[in-house]
């Protein structure tokens, strides 16, 4: 049995994604900290299409979560979480054997996936690994004629821009369900979507609907319809759990005794204003991971503001404090890759075209701050206020069951 051998109290940390190491951050000084992941690394994925024609790029956008923890004075356990319960988690590593991790408080920040290499599968572990499957990529895209994105939303938007562009010899088809791209952006965002990429030569077909991806049509297809939240990809093998968790799990539509669901239909974990689970009040979930009563979009921003929010209320709690603080709105802002140079800026309804160079520059002080020769932070209460202030963000409505493809 793992068991800290320092007084203070033990937070496990379950994934390494940016709710999670900004969540350490703030936490290190005061707890125990213990971070679990499956892969070494942390990768800063919003970059991810500059890394389809620069293979080198992966470099500049990777943490190696043992350099983290060493640098934040935390430990690293690389594993699979197997069973959690309300103060014990077992955690499979990465040599089979089974590891039992006592704590006092937990933060569930395992992300989500994509059904492309957008984010490094299960198998992908060491940066290594990352950086290969990145140069087979590209090598496979030089010699391929044709590609298809299947989503217009901002993931499909900025992979078809970036192949169109770099690839010139390569035909790029984009379809996409509803009939205008980026459908939840602002008008002007969608306009210029639309032209940018067929000035491109992306071949375009709207109003598309795909049932079964067409893989034999074309060399390859990036299906870039949402993310994935299925749990059992999140947390590990659920279906081991002999806890309150097990019967979360395996049935995602149980309903707990305030009558509320304890998984949405798409495997996110339903938590309150503070971000707890609702029957486990040690137990946080913060990121993709969650869906909160705010409902935000998923994105770094928003899971580093979560992240530093949880870090404040645990402090809270060990003071005794009887207010903690309510999660605010967040920030709606985005910055979509249309091509090497160029990305569409959207700050709340407020549109415009911004270098790329913006997005270079954000990813190399969230790095930095992660090496630890910087704190860089997303979310200081004043800038934090004033982009949410600015971009006019606003409560989004709990989503329907119907998955809508981007």
């Amino acid at each position: 049995m793992f068991k800290s051998s320092t007084p203070k109290k033990t937070i496990l940390i379950i994934g390494g994604s940016f709710g999670g190491l900004t969540a350490i951050q703030y936490l290190n000084s005061s707890f125990n900290v213990i971070l679990v992941d499956r892969k070494q690394f942390f990768e800063y994925t919003p970059n991810y299409p500059f890394t389809l024609f620069d293979p080198n790029y992966i470099d500049g956008m990777t943490v190696s979560l043992q350099d983290f923890a060493k640098t934040h004075k935390c430990q690293f356990i690389q594993g699979t979480l197997v069973q959690l319960l309300k103060d014990k988690a077992l955690i499979k590593q990465s040599n089979e054997e089974i590891l039992d991790v006592l704590f006092d408080y937990c933060i569930i920040s395992t992300g989500s996936q994509y059904a492309s290499s957008i984010k490094p599968e299960n198998e992908i572990k060491t940066i290594q690994q990352r950086k290969e499957q990145i140069i087979q990529q590209i090598q496979n895209l030089q010699n391929y004629k044709k590609v298809l994105v299947v989503g217009g939303g901002p993931v499909g938007v900025e992979i078809a821009g970036v192949l169109s562009d770099h690839y010139k010899n390569l035909k790029v088809h984009l379809w996409n369900r509803s009939q205008e791209l980026l459908y939840s952006f602002p008008e002007k965002s969608r306009i210029l979507a639309d032209q940018i990429l067929k000035n491109q030569g992306v071949l375009i077909e709207y109003n598309k609907e795909v049932n079964q991806l067409p893989l034999t049509e074309f060399d390859q297809v990036f299906d870039c319809r949402g993310n994935i939240y299925a749990p059992s990809f999140m947390i590990g093998e659920f279906q081991q759990c002999k806890s309150y968790f097990e019967i979360l799990i395996q049935n995602k539509i149980k309903i707990n005794k305030q009558n509320q669901q304890d998984v949405d239909s798409q495997g996110r974990i339903l938590v309150d204003e503070y971000c707890r689970l609702t029957n486990h009040k040690n137990i946080f979930c913060i990121g993709d991971a969650c869906l909160t009563p705010n409902n935000e979009s998923k994105m770094c921003y928003n899971a580093a503001i979560q992240g530093q929010f949880t870090g404040q209320n645990i402090i809270s709690l060990e003071k005794n404090s009887k207010s903690l603080k309510k999660l605010e709105g967040t920030a709606n802002v985005f910055l979509i890759t249309v091509n090497k140079q160029n990305a569409i800026q959207c700050f709340g309804n407020r549109v415009s075209q911004t270098s790329t160079s913006n997005k270079h520059s954000l990813q190399n002080k969230a790095i930095k701050s992660l090496q630890g020769s910087c704190f860089y932070s997303f979310v200081s209460s004043f800038s934090r206020r004033m982009i949410i202030l600015i971009s006019g963000c606003q409560k989004k409505k709990q989503p329907q069951s119907v998955n809508k493809q981007s």
